[in-house]
């Protein structure tokens, strides 16, 4: 299942790149939409899976171990 996961990502990835390549290459063409828009969103899905375990991972160092701040102050309020 994993490697079927990292499969579609490369796809995904491929396409936004196809997708771009064929936007930067249309010089003095009539280009439709949804060549910018499938870009777009492939670029966006990629970068927020693996820019976001970047900053989860390394940048904020998030631990899912620790405690809450309502567990760590248990003052009887929310």
């Amino acid at each position: 299942m994993k490697g079927f996961s990292k499969l579609g990502w490369a796809v995904l990835a491929l396409l936004g790149a196809f997708c771009l390549g064929t936007v930067a290459l249309r010089r003095g063409e009539h280009i439709n939409a949804l060549w910018i828009v499938v870009a777009a969103v492939s670029l966006y899905l990629v970068a927020y899976r693996f820019y976001s375990l970047f900053i989860a991972n390394k940048v904020m160092q998030l631990d899912p171990t620790r405690a809450t701040p309502a567990v760590i102050n248990n003052d009887g309020l929310d």
